[in-house]
C-alpha cells in the first residue's frame, strides 16, 4: 500500500486528508481561486499541545480504525520562528510521520515533510507555488512543482485554532491534495455552538461546516472547542466515493 492509498485524512489528524502518492505525477496541478476574503489566523492564539485522536475510516461499507498523535511546539526553522506540528499514526502502509512548519505570526505554511514506510515527500510552500521532491525507495528523487493562487493551509485544525471563530464566522482557504494533483478551495462557516462528547470528555464547541467550492463533492464538519487553548474535538469528512467517510475524535489533550 503506497502513500496515496492511505485515506489518512482528516484536518491535521492525518494532516492532508489524502496523503501524497509516491510516484504520482504532480506537475500541472489545477488551481481555482475563490472570490472571497482570504483566510486569516493569528499564531498568538496557539499554544503547545499534545493531542491523541481515534480515527475511523469507512469506505464502501468496510471500516478500519487507528490512532494518531499531534504534537504542536514552538521552534525555529531556517532562522524563522515557527510552530512545528507533527502528526504520527500507524497505518497499514507503515508508520506515518507528517511534519509541517507554520510561520509563528500568521500560521502560513512554509515547509512540509511527509514520511510513510520508506517513501518521503518534502515541500517548500510559498504564496505563488509549491516545490520539492518525492523520494522513492530505491529510485531517484522526483521534482515537484505545483502553482498556487495564494497561501495553502498547511495544518487545518491549527489554522482553525488560530482563527477568530465566532457565530457567523466565514472564510475561504486552500488545501493541497497531492494525490489528485489539485489545490482545493474551501468555504468554512461557523453554523452554531454545540456540546460534544468524545472519549476525552464533553466540550463546548463551535461547529464549522466546510464545503469544497470547486464541486469535488468533498465536505466536512469540524467541532473546535471554544475555550483556549483551542483544538479540534471531532471531525467528519465525506468524500467523492459512495460510503466514503473519515471520523476523528479526541481521546486526550495535554497543554
Amino acid at each position: 500500500m503506497g502513500i496515496g492509498t492511505v485515506l489518512g485524512a482528516t484536518f491535521g489528524v492525518v494532516a492532508a486528508w489524502a496523503m501524497p502518492a509516491v510516484g504520482a505525477d504532480l506537475e500541472g496541478a489545477a488551481v481555482t481561486v475563490a472570490e472571497a476574503a482570504p483566510w486569516r489566523a493569528d499564531g498568538s492564539r496557539i499554544a503547545p499541545a499534545s493531542l491523541r485522536y481515534r480515527i475511523l475510516v469507512i469506505v464502501d461499507g468496510e471500516e478500519f480504525a487507528f490512532g494518531s498523535e499531534v504534537n504542536r511546539s514552538r521552534e525555529s526553522w531556517r532562522g524563522i520562528p515557527v510552530w512545528r506540528v507533527e502528526t504520527r499514526a500507524r497505518v497499514p502502509a507503515g508508520e506515518l510521520v507528517d511534519t509541517v512548519y507554520l510561520n509563528a505570526a500568521d500560521l502560513v505554511a512554509l515547509h512540509r515533510d511527509v514520511r510513510i514506510g520508506e517513501g518521503r515527500v518534502t515541500l517548500d510552500l510559498g504564496p505563488e507555488g509549491i516545490s520539492g521532491a518525492i523520494v522513492e525507495p530505491g529510485g531517484e528523487d522526483r521534482p515537484v512543482t505545483i502553482p498556487t493562487a495564494g497561501p495553502v493551509v498547511g495544518h487545518l485544525d491549527t489554522a482553525f485554532a488560530g482563527a477568530a471563530l465566532a457565530p457567523g464566522f466565514e472564510a475561504h482557504f486552500r488545501t493541497l491534495d497531492l494525490e489528485r494533483q489539485q489545490v482545493h478551495e474551501w468555504r468554512a462557516t461557523v453554523t452554531g455552538v454545540e456540546s460534544v462528547e468524545v472519549p476525552a470528555g464533553r466540550f463546548g464547541t463551535y461547529r464549522l461546516e466546510l464545503v469544497d467550492v470547486g464541486g469535488s463533492g468533498l465536505a466536512a464538519t469540524v467541532w473546535m472547542n471554544r475555550q483556549t487553548p483551542r483544538w479540534m474535538v471531532r471531525s467528519e469528512l465525506t468524500g467523492r466515493d459512495a460510503g466514503g467517510k473519515v471520523v476523528a475524535e479526541l481521546e486526550s489533550a495535554q497543554d
